[in-house]
Parts: C-alpha cells; sequence; structure tokens
C-alpha cells in the first residue's frame, strides 16, 4: 500500500468500533510489510474490549509474530510507546508470547530483544508477564549462554525464579527445590513443577527424593516422579519401584510399567518380577511388551514370550 493509505490504516485501526473491520485489519496487517503493518497492530492492541474476544488477540499476535523474524527490531520499537503496557489485550495475549517467541529462537539477537523489552516495561506487571513467556522458552532447556544484558535485565526484573535458577545449575536453588519436592504439606503445585523439571534436567541428587515420593498420598506427585525417573539410569530405580508396585493404584501402576519399560535393567527386573508372581502379566497392555522388545535383548525376550 501507499504511505498515505498506510497511514489512513493505522488511523482506522486506532478509532475503528467495528469489531469485523478491526479484524480484517490484524488480517491484512499480516500480509503487509513491517513499516506498514507495525502501527496498524499498534491501533489495534489499544482495543481493550477484544481483550476477551475468541479471535482478535491471535489474530494481532499472528500479524505480530510474522514480522519477528525479519524485522524484530521494529516490533520491539512499537513497545518504545509506554502507554501500550497499560493495555489489557497488550498484557493479556501479547507480553509473554513475544518474549517467548524471541527466546525461544537462541539466537543472541533474540535474547538481546528479550533483554530490550524488559528494559522497556515500565512496571513490575510488564516484567512479570515477560518472564512468564522467557520461562516457557526454557522449559526443558537448559538455562546457559545468556548474554550480560538479559543477565542484568532479568536482575532487574526482580531476579530469576526459583525454575530458571534450577536449570542455570545454581546449588543453593536445587537445594531448595529438592526440599519443596520432598516436602508432603507444601504446595502441590510446586511439589509437582519441580519434580517435572528433575526430569528435563540432569540432577542425580534428584533421584534419592523422587524414589522417596513415589508412594506419595497425592497421585499427580507420584506420577511426575515416576515420569521424571525415566531420565536416569541408577538401577536401584527399577528395584525400588517394583517394591512398591503392590501398593500403587491401577493408575500409578501404569505409570511405572511405563517407567519400568524405559531401560533394559529395568525391563529385565520387572519381567523378573512378573516371574515372582510379584507383578501380575495380565496387566500388562501390548505396547508395553513390545517396548520392552525394541531393547534387542534375546534373553529379555524370550523371558517375555514365556
Amino acid at each position: 500500500v501507499s504511505g498515505t493509505t498506510a497511514e489512513k490504516l493505522a488511523s482506522l485501526a486506532l478509532s475503528e468500533s467495528h469489531v469485523e473491520v478491526r479484524s480484517q485489519l490484524a488480517a491484512s496487517a499480516k500480509r503487509l510489510p513491517a513499516a506498514s503493518a507495525l502501527p496498524i497492530v499498534a491501533g489495534l492492541l489499544r482495543h481493550d474490549e477484544d481483550k476477551a474476544d475468541r479471535y482478535l488477540p491471535l489474530q494481532i499476535w499472528w500479524a505480530i509474530e510474522s514480522k519477528c523474524s525479519s524485522d524484530g527490531d521494529a516490533v520491539v520499537d512499537v513497545f518504545e510507546d509506554s502507554t501500550l503496557w497499560r493495555c489489557q489485550l497488550v498484557k493479556t495475549h501479547i507480553l509473554w508470547r513475544l518474549m517467548r517467541r524471541f527466546a525461544a529462537s537462541g539466537k543472541r539477537i533474540d535474547m538481546e530483544r528479550c533483554a530490550r523489552l524488559l528494559e522497556l516495561s515500565p512496571d513490575a506487571e510488564g516484567k512479570k508477564r515477560l518472564m512468564e513467556g522467557f520461562e516457557q522458552a526454557y522449559k526443558g532447556r537448559a538455562l546457559t549462554g545468556l548474554p550480560p544484558r538479559l543477565i542484568k535485565a532479568i536482575d532487574g526484573a526482580g531476579g530469576a525464579s526459583l525454575t530458571l535458577r534450577v536449570r542455570n545449575g545454581e546449588k543453593e536453588a536445587i537445594d531448595e527445590a529438592l526440599k519443596i519436592s520432598a516436602n508432603p504439606n507444601g504446595s502441590l503445585t510446586r511439589r509437582v513443577t519441580f519434580l517435572s523439571l528433575f526430569g528435563e534436567i540432569d540432577e542425580p541428587r534428584s533421584v534419592p527424593v523422587m524414589l522417596s515420593v513415589i508412594d506419595d498420598k497425592q497421585a499427580t506427585v507420584r506420577h511426575a516422579a515416576l515420569t521424571s525417573l525415566q531420565s536416569y539410569q541408577d538401577e536401584k530405580i527399577g528395584s525400588e519401584v517394583i517394591s512398591h508396585y503392590k501398593r500403587f493404584d491401577g493408575a500409578t501402576q501404569e505409570v511405572a510399567r511405563t517407567l519400568l519399560a524405559v531401560r533394559a535393567s529395568w525391563s529385565r527386573q520387572l519381567v523378573e518380577a512378573v516371574f515372582a508372581g510379584q507383578i501380575d502379566a495380565e496387566s500388562f497392555p501390548g505396547e508395553q511388551g513390545a517396548q520392552m522388545r525394541m531393547h534387542q535383548d534375546a534373553a529379555l525376550q524370550a523371558k517375555i514370550d514365556k
């Protein structure tokens, strides 16, 4: 579009009262070059009446995301306007997605953009939403190699959360997370969060803690621990799980069988437990037997057949 038309579209995005027209503006912004699209987006972001709309927030995000690779700096420039940070649509739908998008790439230039967003945020709420997106981007990834500017910006936002510090391998953070995980009277959400996290990072000290909670009164805690233990190779994991197996409810037994089928040594222990009468062979679905056969262990396969 011409410069004149682009200006008119941006003005319309700011003042348009009809939701279907705003929807079309968002769809058009996605297809236009950044120089024409981003002023339209900036106008649409001010319509807090669209915060709960089924389509508009994601349409606007679709337009923004399409410029993140080609015009990432220009996207961040939009948020130099401090008044935008007060918009509910921005707080609810855009900030965390934008931070997650840049952080997920792992590229230094995008990490610098993450830092700049944190620096631009005028209040604690905005920083909190950005950090939520940052943590989502690092789910299942080690937190290493962050540029100094981003580290400083995170500190300025109140510091990294305990989850991020655990991912970063900080001993004190890991110690605290282990205590939270083991505490039967602690927050269920936090316990499950950290038990799941220990399955994503390599922390051998977590194995005894996870084994200690496989008979926890909370099923979600039991399942989180058993699932995370799949990431470790300790021989005693198999024998310990088998020793608790009969006390598990049906759903937990299923999670335990999935764990025991993961490694050849545990599968051998599992089959021996069946022969010893500790575990009912009839409880095994066919796919778990097939999974154990993938270990390419002839002796194990013969016992599975029997």
